[in-house]
């Protein structure tokens, strides 16, 4: 059996990649970035620096920020931001806004 590093599954173009379903994630990350850009740009850049991360199925966008203070702004502002997507093709279907809070990260180093 041939053994298959890192860097060959994460490459699109290699034959393991499609085997391992790294295109697929690979896609499926590009798109998230690109949904998250869309956002940001509708957003004042104050919040859009807090959004971390986004992702979205045929109805639902979910955004993730890194507090929950401004997850509140956002909160407060999703009614206007989803129906500014919903003008963009790609956004049209969405119903619903998902903000969360990633609950996740590091403590800032207290040295």
């Amino acid at each position: 059996m041939r053994e298959y590093s890192l860097r060959d599954a994460v490459n699109p173009d290699h034959p393991t990649s499609a085997k391992v379903g790294t295109r697929s994630l690979l896609r499926k990350l590009e798109q998230n970035q690109q949904h998250a850009k869309v956002v940001r740009s509708m957003l004042a850049s104050d919040l859009a620096e807090h959004c971390l991360y986004v992702s979205k199925t045929a109805i639902v966008m979910t955004i993730v920020v890194d507090s929950s203070a401004w997850a509140t702004l956002l909160r407060l502002d999703s009614k206007r931001l989803l129906k500014e997507l919903r003008t963009l093709k790609d956004y049209a279907g969405l119903t619903q806004l998902r903000v969360t809070v990633n609950r996740r990260q590091v403590a800032p180093s207290t040295k």
